[in-house]
């Protein structure tokens, strides 16, 4: 898909009032449904030599929302696909936290964990985000929509 159709399908959306998620879709209009996960197949294209901090950060995002609404946060959190390890983690929290996205990288450092793959700590189960996620869509749609629109150059 071209990276100007993507960008069109996110301003109908904004204009049209609505959000979307990574597990749901985006919006009611069926053309626009995917655009978040477009968004994120071209940035795996783009950056599969050499990933941006902001493009990690976008793609860690996606993938944590993911997977939290469709399997639970602990799939995420003890890095079942592989792409979501502590340092990896960490790494992102950071760049939230220095980029101004506080509200997202709090919950979303929290629950970090040094873990084996597929071995969560159960004594810090507690912590793990799923309710914030669902309550929280609008934040989170917020965030792909700034991320994406202050590195749309980055595309060009």
């Amino acid at each position: 898909m071209d990276i100007r159709e993507l960008y069109s399908g996110l301003r109908r959306i904004q204009n049209r009032g609505e959000t979307g998620n990574a597990y749901g879709g985006c919006g009611t209009v069926d053309e626009d449904r995917d655009v978040l996960g477009d968004f994120f197949d071209y940035v795996v294209e783009k950056y599969e030599d050499s990933m941006p901090p902001w493009a990690e950060a976008f793609m860690q995002v996606f993938s944590w929302q993911f997977q939290t609404l469709h399997e639970g946060a602990e799939t995420y959190y003890s890095n079942e696909y592989g792409d979501s390890d502590y340092v990896t983690i960490t790494r992102v929290a950071a760049f939230l936290r220095e980029n101004g996205y506080d509200e997202i990288a709090e919950p979303y450092g929290l629950a970090a964990a040094d873990c084996e793959q597929y071995q969560y700590p159960e004594d810090k189960i507690e912590l793990l985000p799923d309710d914030w996620i669902e309550t929280h869509e609008q934040v989170v749609w917020d965030f792909y929509v700034d991320i994406l629109e202050k590195h749309k150059e980055d595309f060009a």
